[in-house]
Parts: structure tokens; C-alpha cells; sequence
């Protein structure tokens, strides 16, 4: 994606995280997409550096959790919130 490569060459970092977030656009909140206006895409770039000394020291604590991103559950619920316009327009 031009955007990143782009932000990422003017950022001049060494190593970088990267955030990505696209929009709608700046319409009306709205189930209409055309209320939306024109989609945005932000670009985010920071330095990547490291854990603080501390971290290093003293260790970090983390968990393993059972929560599954992207799920395909997640993935059937999208294709319900899709067919909400269409079903809406039935109704008025």
C-alpha cells in the first residue's frame, strides 16, 4: 500500500509499528453507505523500540486466554450486519 510505504519513508525510523484505520467517511452515521461520503485512511507510524530495562530485569508478566479473534463466528455476524440495509428497506 502506497500510504504505509509512504509514512513509513518519511517517518525515517529504523524500525516502526504501523496503524492502519479506514473509515466510512466523515457523513452521517447512517446504514445508507452513500451517507457516508468519501472513505479515510489514517496512516500511523511510530517508532518500534523496546521493552524498558525494567522488562528486561524483571521479567514480564502475560497470559494465554482462550479468545479467538477473527473467529468464524465473528465472520457470520458481519454477513448479518450486511443484510440489515436490505432488509431495512422492506420496512419503510
Amino acid at each position: 500500500m502506497r500510504a504505509v510505504r509512504d509514512t513509513l519513508a518519511a517517518a525515517e525510523n529504523p524500525e516502526s509499528r504501523v496503524r492502519i484505520i479506514v473509515t466510512r467517511g466523515d457523513g452521517t452515521v447512517d446504514l445508507d453507505p452513500a451517507a457516508a461520503g468519501q472513505p479515510r485512511l489514517v496512516v500511523i507510524v511510530q517508532p518500534l523500540g523496546g521493552p524498558s530495562p525494567e522488562v528486561y530485569e524483571k521479567g514480564a508478566e502475560a497470559e494465554i486466554v482462550s479468545v479467538t479473534r477473527n473467529s468464524p463466528a465473528s465472520h457470520r455476524s458481519r454477513g448479518q450486519v450486511r443484510q440489515l440495509p436490505q432488509q431495512c428497506a422492506g420496512h419503510g
